[in-house]
């Protein structure tokens, strides 16, 4: 008679997998692993449960939590039905959204929050309290630390009214009908949420025309502007100042003029580019000559545009802000000026440069930002685009199926979510230049051998989410037409898979103290 053998199993490193037949199972793998942890040596742990951050219900699905820190201050935002909300006791509103998963990019001590129709500033100000300016009502001063009432130093003021040519550093503003207290955390931010001002890139023409002598001979003198000729009478005896003058009370079409002594201020009344402004004295014996102090200039500003898009990043190399997404110009890729996200030029905008569908994704890696289409995967790199930048499509063959998919892993490597697969690529990519095969060494499908029949149930890919921690990426996804009730867990130095159910995921949050 036989005797029954018993077989040891302690190392399952190997961590799950759907795709291979039970028989053909490495001893190390599992076809069943839900909510099961892979330990440093091979063995199992049971994952662990789930503790309540609130104790009092937000009545609502929170679709997106995001942490910023201003100074040592460590700021909690949430969006639910669409208003965006900092956490606290009670939460505090901060403004209604157009978008339930709204994007965030933080310059110092300020938050830009972009919802695919309208970009808010969180914490900014307009000007510091040592210069002297028209100020206009709702602008917000930030006191300086040598202002000479102690008290009110590092905070911040918004202005109830227009003040003209306002000497800040000697105003009181502890004038109710004139201030109001806005600090948020004193020195840094103050509490105002607002939409971001678009910077007028746009210049008046100004010139400024000096007249000298006197007239001789009675005649006319012609100043040209914008190609248009004014002719001026002048009479003999008349002195340098009474031509000036003369020439200030023209009716200039599109101008204002004014005159200072013998010199004449002449300033278009509209931004944009002009013709250059040109004078004639003829043998009337006066002289002229013509300063263009100021050359007008179109406003080539598009952040209204720029505005519609759902996906943005920062350039830590070149310090420009790129947006992509706009539903009317789905291809487009956005780059702002540098360190300027209210300046977008008209012409700093790539497009794919075949049909390669929609952009889904934008991936900061090494000094590159990767434009993730439907089809395909862009990379820029350079200072500017209009100068040294260069646009190529990269050597992945598959696209982004999920925004929210990606996740840098380390410096050189990243991890999306395709139609067919999860995909780790490598920043070797960079270096190739043409389409690779799957499961090369930059472009690896980590769960076609694994996990191929789970990716199959995910239902709406678009929704799902994903987080990097402790070597561990986890994808939230859905198999059917409700929320992400599912996660994904990949082992990097491993290799291998795991699967936490009964878990309800709208967005992750790694905060900053682990």
């Amino acid at each position: 008679m036989s005797k029954i053998q018993y077989k040891g199993y302690f190392d399952f490193s190997g961590g799950y997998n759907d795709t291979t037949v039970q028989d053909l199972l490495k001893d190390n793998e599992l076809s069943v692993c839900e909510n099961i942890i892979i330990k440093q040596k091979g063995e199992l742990n049971l994952r662990d449960g789930v503790v309540k951050i609130n104790s009092i219900s937000k009545g609502f699905n929170i679709t997106k939590r995001y942490e910023y820190f201003v100074l040592d201050n460590s700021i909690i935002l949430e969006v639910y039905d669409k208003k965006l909300y900092k956490v606290g006791n009670p939460d505090t509103l901060l403004t209604t959204l157009n978008s339930d998963k709204p994007y965030f990019l933080q310059q110092q001590n300020v938050l830009y929050c972009c919802d695919g129709k309208e970009i808010y500033e969180i914490g900014n100000k307009d000007y510091f309290s040592n210069i002297k300016v028209d100020i206009k009502k709702d602008d917000i001063i930030q006191i300086t630390d040598d202002f000479s009432v102690e008290e009110l130093r590092g905070k911040f003021f918004k202005a109830l009214k227009d003040m003209a040519d306002k000497d800040l550093s000697t105003t009181d503003f502890t004038v109710a009908a004139d201030w109001t207290d806005v600090t948020d955390i004193l020195g840094a931010t103050s509490n105002v949420v607002r939409p971001l001002k678009a910077y007028n890139a746009g210049k008046k023409e100004k010139v400024i025309i000096s007249v000298f002598d006197n007239v001789t001979n009675s005649g006319y003198v012609s100043i040209y502007l914008d190609n248009k000729e004014y002719q001026i009478n002048v009479t003999s005896g008349q002195t340098a100042r009474d031509v000036a003058t003369a020439i200030a009370n023209t009716s200039f079409t599109g101008y204002t003029a004014t005159v200072s002594q013998n010199e004449v201020t002449i300033e278009a009344d509209e931004i944009g580019y002009k013709e250059n402004c040109y004078a004639s004295s003829y043998n009337t014996g006066v002289s002229m000559v013509v300063n263009t102090t100021v050359n007008g200039q179109i406003n080539d500003n598009i952040l209204s545009e720029v505005k519609n898009c759902t996906k943005f990043i920062h350039h830590t190399k070149s310090g420009r802000y790129v947006a992509t997404g706009n539903p009317k110009k789905p291809f487009a890729v956005y780059f702002s000026e540098p360190m300027q996200l209210n300046y977008f030029k008209e012409f700093n905008i790539l497009n794919p440069s075949s049909s390669d569908g929609t952009a889904v994704c934008l991936v900061n890696i090494i000094d590159s930002v990767l434009v993730g289409y439907r089809h395909s995967w862009y990379e820029y790199t350079g200072l500017d685009p209009a100068v040294d930048g260069t646009w190529r499509k990269l050597a992945i063959p598959y696209g982004c199926a999920s925004e929210y998919s990606v996740q840098v892993l380390d410096l050189y490597s990243f991890v999306f979510l395709a139609d067919n697969g999860l995909y780790l690529v490598s920043a070797n990519v960079l270096n190739q230049y043409e389409i690779v095969l799957q499961n090369a060494t930059s472009v690896k499908n980590i769960s076609e051998d694994k996990i191929y029949n789970t990716i199959k149930t995910i239902f709406d890919k678009s929704k799902c989410v994903s987080v990097y921690h402790d070597s561990i990426y986890y994808l939230a996804y859905n198999d059917n037409a409700g929320e992400n009730s599912k996660i994904i867990l990949y082992y990097t130095d491993k290799k291998a898979f795991t699967l936490f159910t009964g878990i309800q995921v709208n967005d992750f949050l790694y905060r900053k103290n682990g």
